[in-house]
């Protein structure tokens, strides 16, 4: 006949690898669930990127397109100018 006391400690070694394992299950499953969320985190950030990389780029193409309508109704106003103190002087 089995001893009850060596029962009972072998019962009592076994539940506490079993809740040893599921310690380790469950941290091993909040760190992949961390990761796959630091991953999914990284992808965002990633097309966030390229999203303001491209409105930057769009942004720098029109403020080109701007200044280059500057300089020409500069010039425009700068012959306006000149063709009106030439009608000045005419008079």
């Amino acid at each position: 006949m089995v001893d009850q006391s060596r029962l009972n400690y072998g019962m009592e070694k076994l539940n506490n690898a079993l809740d040893a394992l599921e310690a380790s299950i469950v941290k091993f499953d909040k760190k992949q669930n961390s990761q796959k969320a630091k991953v999914h985190d990284v992808a965002s950030l990633k097309k966030k990127n390229a999203e303001l990389a491209a409105a930057l780029d769009a942004e720098k193409t029109r403020a080109v397109m701007l200044e280059d309508a500057n300089n020409e109704v500069v010039e425009r106003l700068d012959a306006a100018v000149e063709n009106i103190s030439d009608v000045l002087r005419a008079v």
